[in-house]
């Protein structure tokens, strides 16, 4: 590895641990949040572990618009929470529920990555799925 791929790895390490309590959301309508965002997100009730539970949020902003215009897809929504257990709580319950939606859009949840973490799960992502069905199918086998 060149001195120049150790670096770029060890900016995206740094990128990593700075996002580490943030959050995506997409397919959230584009203007549903309104003009508080932060607030929009700790009134709604989609995950039922955090019923009750205030969630801390320090920041919350939709991302750029996508180059190509004539594709209207409701742009992603990061957020930044306090607590990095509540954002466990969220990608957990996110997982284990069927689906979500808000107003009859699909919503999902995912942590927020770097660029080259993110191009290197997606490198590992169809090997993971062949892993996954090699393991339901050994189970099943025995």
């Amino acid at each position: 590895m060149s001195c120049l791929e150790e670096l770029q790895e060890k900016i995206w390490l740094y990128e990593d641990k700075a996002r580490q309590n943030n959050l995506r959301l997409v397919g959230l309508p584009e203007g549903a949040e309104g003009g508080n965002v932060i607030q929009f997100l700790q009134t709604q009730k989609w995950l039922p572990a955090l019923q009750g539970k205030v969630i801390e949020i320090e920041r919350a902003h939709r991302l750029y618009a996508n180059e190509d215009s004539t594709r209207k897809k409701a742009r992603t929504l990061i957020f930044k929470l306090l607590h990095y257990n509540d954002r466990q709580v969220i990608l957990k319950e996110a997982r284990n529920s069927p689906s979500m939606s808000y107003e009859g859009a699909k919503l999902w949840f995912f942590p927020d990555f770097s660029k080259g973490t993110s191009q290197k799960r997606k490198a590992m992502s169809e090997r993971r799925k062949r892993l996954q069905q090699l393991s339901c199918s050994c189970y099943i086998q025995l």
